[in-house]
């Protein structure tokens, strides 16, 4: 491959504050819709200039009412008000607090209380559980309802009111050089004990959109009002970072749903062009394309094609006309998908591409804003999650990924223990993933350093590689890989979620055709059917740490 030119470096000047940003994308798009969801009495638009407009009054609200220096949670369904509340806090000089929807009301209590959050906003669907969490967290003053007709002291329609009134040279914080505490961003939950607090500044949190990462999107131009999807949950950090970093400076309007789990159907609705999603979605995208391809009567004509293809025929825009009738299930305009949220797994990219549909992949962590590598550019290596971003260094050490750049947290919250175990007073920082950085700099993530399986004769097995390569067989929808306890961890063993209507028959015949690809010490030689999906966290990651003591 020949040395390719490096990512962009430059910044753009244009704006340094939240409101900057805000005025100059928002100023750009203005009447086009921003945000888009299907709801009971049909489809829910926002617009640009509404959003500004919203973001503003919510900023001079929580001025008003003393929010700011103060620590302010949410938690609601995916919904345009996570963005005003959020942009609001950022301009009030306030802490975000987004809270995950899915834990139980313990652990978010837990949260709120060590954080010192003192003002919770919350939708009518979690009104209950809000009540419960006032009752569990003295330092929490007030509950602010984001729906009509819920039984609180104040609204989100009050507070938008209480903020009309301002002058245009207004003050606000959110500026990018001030080292405020922006967000708390919490652990997600991928390994065992309570999650760690992440401290993020605005200038973490906007760095990406200030070196135009989105400038290097080539399939869709900036500016270009166009359809995107995110089926990725609103509280997590990597929904923000893609609405921050791609959505709003291009312009586009973005899709959403109440949950990931909405996915297949509202991908079909929006029509998107353009999609963010996990590996899992990704999966099920793919399932849905080969089912039409079966419903058509067309599958050999397709095994032919697939061959053809192979062999190095029919360019990615040839294979979309080719295809194009086969679409319809993922909306019938969709170009390109972005995974996110774990390793690249080569097999769907190549599936993908057979119907014309690109593949990109980004890399990142809380603890980094999330980005880190980006691959959104002419040049890719399949594989790969991309090359590291323009304003990061990177560096291995001992197999192990280590990164420093302008978006990397200040450090873990009142834990300046844990802090020092990943983040050197230098700035590096320890991702804990193994890694491989080819000489064109694209970034090849091997798995996490803590999971290996160790077999009795000391061999140590990337389970995440593994795992890849295992859950691209039509028979198996997930699988954990851990040593096999019953064998005396001389071999490997399974847990296996099987596809849809797959026997045991069906998952034993495909893992030993995949053994016979493997070299013996990869090669699962017993797995255990279990009955119900394993539990995840909210981006859809399979927590790996509950079953590794199971026995096969």
């Amino acid at each position: 491959m020949p040395k390719l030119p490096p990512l962009p470096k430059v910044i753009d000047e244009r704006y340094d504050s939240v409101k900057g940003y805000l005025d100059l994308y928002c100023g750009k798009a203005s009447d086009e819709i921003f945000l888009r969801k299907m709801e009971p009495s049909g489809l829910d638009d926002h617009t640009y200039a509404e959003l500004n407009e919203k973001c503003i009054r919510m900023a001079r609200a929580m001025k008003q009412k003393g929010m700011t220096g103060k620590c302010i949670a949410l938690i609601a369904e995916n919904r345009f008000e996570h963005y005003v509340c959020m942009f609001g806090a950022f301009m009030a000089g306030a802490t975000y607090l987004p809270l995950n929807t899915s834990q139980d009301v313990q652990t978010t209590a837990y949260m709120l209380n060590f954080a010192g959050a003192e003002f919770l906003f919350a939708s009518e669907r979690f009104e209950g559980y809000s009540r419960e969490l006032k009752g569990m967290c003295e330092q929490l003053s007030d509950v602010i309802g984001l729906d009509s007709g819920m039984s609180c002291s104040y609204t989100y329609e009050s507070m938008l009111d209480a903020g009309g009134e301002g002058t245009a040279d207004e003050m606000f914080y959110g500026n990018f050089d001030d080292g405020r505490t922006a967000m708390f961003c919490f652990t997600s939950g991928t390994t065992s004990g309570k999650p760690k607090c992440v401290e993020l500044t605005c200038n973490n949190l906007f760095i990406a959109a200030r070196y135009k990462i989105h400038a290097t999107a080539e399939i869709i131009p900036v500016d270009r009002n166009i359809m995107y999807y995110s089926p990725l949950p609103t509280f997590h950090l990597a929904s923000f970072a893609l609405m921050v970093t791609y959505v709003i400076p291009c312009g586009w309007t973005c899709a959403i749903s109440n949950s990931p789990h909405e996915s297949l159907r509202d991908v079909k609705l929006f029509s998107p062009r353009s999609t963010t999603i996990v590996p899992a979605i990704a999966k099920a995208f793919l399932s849905m394309l080969e089912a039409e391809v079966e419903a058509k009567g067309d599958s050999e004509w397709f095994k032919r094609y697939k061959d053809e293809c192979d062999a190095g025929k029919h360019p990615l825009s040839e294979r979309r006309e080719l295809c194009k009738k086969y679409l319809s299930p993922v909306g019938g305009e969709l170009e390109k998908v972005t995974v996110v949220g774990a390793m690249s797994d080569i097999e769907v990219v190549k599936r993908l591409r057979y119907f014309g549909i690109n593949y990109s992949c980004e890399y990142g962590l809380t603890e980094c804003s999330p980005l880190v590598t980006t691959d959104l550019t002419e040049y890719r290596c399949f594989g790969s999650v991309g090359r590291i971003v323009p304003y990061m260094e990177a560096k291995l050490v001992d197999g192990v990924l280590y990164v420093k750049g302008g978006n990397v947290m200040k450090g873990y919250y009142k834990n300046p223990e844990a802090t020092r175990e990943i983040l050197s007073e230098d700035g590096w920082l320890c991702t804990g993933d193994l890694a491989e950085i080819n000489e064109d700099g694209f970034v090849f993530i091997r798995g996490r350093a803590n999971s290996i399986a160790v077999l009795s004769n000391g061999e140590n097995i990337d389970v995440d590689e593994l795992t890849n390569r295992f859950i691209s067989l039509p028979s198996i929808d997930e699988m954990i890989i851990i040593a096999d306890k019953k064998n005396n961890n001389d071999t490997l063993g399974a847990l296996v979620y099987p596809a849809s209507g797959a026997s045991r028959e069906d998952v034993e015949r495909d893992i030993f055709s995949m053994n016979e690809k493997l070299p013996i010490q990869k090669r699962i030689m017993r797995f255990r059917l279990v009955d119900k999906p394993f539990e995840k966290n909210s981006m859809m990651k399979i927590k790996r740490y509950l079953y590794v003591e199971e026995e096969i």
